[in-house]
């Protein structure tokens, strides 16, 4: 590009700097006089010529027409004091491009010399000519009018409006920050969006921040944000891109509103919810929890009678055995729902589970059972007690659909996460699942309830809670599967269940069960239940163990320091988690590590959803036993715990 400078050493300098600070590959002439601007613009090519009409010798009327005539490509550009700006419609008139006032502003030279010069479709007879740069500053106008509207109605807003970089640095907050959150404006601007935000939920926060950078589609999320004085709000934060006037992102604009109180009133809703459906839970477990009892009491005096007929008294005492087992069940279900339940993992075949609990729900019934398992199946790692009570719901609401009798189909087969239709799509934690497929030849299930049959409360039985598929689904969640269903009136029902496969080597449950494991050694026994303590003593007598049984962690301590006193240790603790009125498992196991750093422990209790419970290693423990426990697993677990 070629310019010529038509004014004084001023104006030369002015321009000189300009174009030092853009590195721009432009050739600089100078005159001073009209036959010299002349003579250069016919020998050098010019293409932009800027004109100061203050400058004595420079006819700058003269010079406009001869260069519009020699060179009509030639873009010329008139240089004004802004005192003067009454002449502008003059040389505009007279053929000038463009204007610029001084002193030179770099946008406006820059914007003069890179647009293109006028066309004779801007040139109107009658009409003066008033550049582009009287255009950007009218838009430059709009745009300030504009932004001071919108500045006016979100300091107007009592949601906080902000405005970040995309990087999360904030350009701009509302002065309604200082009410929602306590800061100031000038605390804020500069800072960085993500370090107001909980730790816990920063990521998702990013995430989403990053997300809406990349998709340009507005996003909403809810979030804790730190107040002023430390503590955390809930808020709603909605984003949307800050296009420049090529589309492209250059900020992001967010609106956030305090839903503290309204994130209150649903988690009190939430808890209220709960407390009836436990009610409604609970009565029905009620009913089944007294017919367990029942039977156990009946077969009690049976076997009474049955003293001198060993096989009769055995057969009593088994059906007892099945009976306290499914009143354990009722019990885990009804702790599901009444708290956050987390699955106590451990690695298991499904089909063990999967017979068990058909020959427990259709036992005396005209249900017929069929388990199909093509190949060897992968093992699964789960929670036995809440996978049993999921596949127990679904089996239950099977033998329902069918009271003229009919048969279940179960087929269990191993299934690549990517493989699978089904989970095409789904953000697989792992990479092959077991298929568990339950058909039942019943009735079906409408299409318009299809959709709501996992819903708590949701039932078409006059008689159920609507709980049971809610908490399998719930189950099935927890342990990283997924679960859906197919179904047409009159031709059945089919639930699929999908559980993540267990890469490790276990030991079949089958094997497990085949015999009591005895043993010999001391145990020390902690349990606050005297009764259950006497029991689980004489059980362990008849294993072959020497027990003492403490009634707290206090006595448990020392019966403990005595053992190793008298050179007489116990070589197993089993401790009940929770004693009343007393020191229970964990701070009596932090106690007992101080004594003895290897002392072995068990911890015992049935409120498996105690972190104690689901991560015992971590509180120093070498065990678990969950109550009630069968003597097998009680007998097994100890025998471990002493070869170890």
């Amino acid at each position: 590009m070629k310019l010529l400078i038509a004014g004084d050493q001023v104006l030369h300098d002015q321009v000189k700097i300009l174009l030092a600070k853009r590195k721009n590959k432009v050739i600089c002439f100078t005159c001073a006089s009209t036959e010299e601007a002349l003579r250069l613009v016919q020998e050098n090519q010019i293409d932009h010529i800027l004109l100061d009409p203050c400058l004595p010798g420079l006819d700058v009327s003269v010079l406009l027409q001869c260069s519009r005539s020699n060179s009509p490509a030639i873009k010329k550009i008139v240089v004004l004091e802004w005192e003067r700006r009454a002449r502008l419609h003059e040389f505009l008139g007279r053929g000038a491009d463009d204007y610029i006032y001084k002193p030179l502003s770099e946008a406006d030279f820059f914007f003069c010399l890179e647009s293109p010069a006028r066309t004779g479709a801007d040139l109107v007879p009658g009409k003066p000519f008033y550049g582009r740069a009287s255009e950007r500053k009218q838009q430059e106008k709009e745009a300030y009018e504009s932004e001071a509207r919108l500045r006016r109605i979100a300091e107007g807003m009592l949601d906080v409006v902000s405005q970040t970089d995309l990087d999360g640095y904030y350009i701009y907050v509302s002065p309604s920050i200082k009410y929602i959150l306590g800061y100031d404006e000038a605390e804020i601007v500069g800072k960085l969006s993500f370090d107001l935000i909980h730790p816990d939920e920063v990521e998702k926060f990013k995430a989403t921040f990053h997300t809406l950078i990349l998709t340009a589609s507005p996003k909403s999320i809810e979030t804790r944000i730190r107040h002023a004085k430390g503590s955390y709000i809930w808020a709603e934060v909605s984003g949307c891109i800050l296009p420049d006037e090529n589309g492209s992102p250059v900020g992001i604009v967010f609106v956030t509103r305090d839903v503290t109180d309204r994130k209150k009133r649903d988690e009190e809703y939430l808890k209220a919810s709960k407390l009836e459906s436990v009610g409604i839970l609970a009565s029905g477990i009620a009913h089944d929890f007294n017919n367990c009892l029942a039977v156990i009491l009946a077969n009690i005096f049976l076997a009474r009678l049955y003293l001198r007929d060993r096989n009769m008294l055995l057969e009593k005492l088994g059906e007892v055995e099945k009976v306290v087992q499914q009143a354990k069940r009722l019990s885990t279900q009804l702790l599901t729902f009444a708290k956050e339940s987390v699955p106590l993992k451990k690695a298991v075949y499904v089909q063990d589970l999967i017979k068990e609990t058909a020959s427990l729900v259709l036992s005396g019934s005209n249900i017929g059972f069929e388990l199909s398992i093509p190949g060897q199946l992968l093992p699964v790692e789960v929670d036995e007690g809440q996978i049993s009570q999921a596949i127990n719901n679904i089996m239950i609401n099977a033998m329902q659909a069918m009271p003229n009798g009919g048969t279940i189909r179960v087929k269990l087969e191993n299934v690549p996460g990517e493989g699978e239709s089904y989970l095409r799509g789904v953000d697989l934690p792992a990479e092959n699942y077991v298929k568990i497929t339950i058909a039942d030849q019943g009735c079906g299930i409408l299409e318009e309830h299809l959709a709501k049959i996992f819903d708590p409360f949701f039932t078409t039985k006059p008689e159920g809670s609507g709980l049971g598929l809610a908490i399998t689904y719930s189950v099935i969640t927890k342990h990283n599967g997924h679960i859906r269903v197919d179904s047409k009136p009159g031709q059945g029902t089919t639930f699929f269940l999908y559980l993540p496969a267990f890469t490790g080597e276990i030991i079949s449950r089958e094997v497990e069960k085949k015999s009591i494991v005895a043993g010999q050694g001391r145990i020390l026994l902690m349990d606050d239940n005297k009764i259950l303590a006497e029991i689980t003593s004489d059980l362990l007598a008849e294993l072959g163990y020497q027990t003492e049984v403490a009634g707290d962690g206090q006595e448990a301590l020392e019966l403990y320091r005595r053992g190793l006193d008298s050179g007489r240790p116990y070589d197993v603790v089993i401790m009940d988690l929770t004693v009343a009125g007393g020191m229970g498992g964990k701070e009596t196991m932090q106690k007992l590590m101080q004594v003895d750093p290897g002392v072995k422990a068990i911890v015992s209790t049935g409120y498996t959803n105690d972190p104690v419970a689901r991560e015992y290693s971590r509180y120093g423990f070498k065990g678990f036993i969950a109550k009630p426990s069968k003597v097998e697993d009680l007998a097994r677990e100890i025998n471990r715990i002493l070869r170890s």
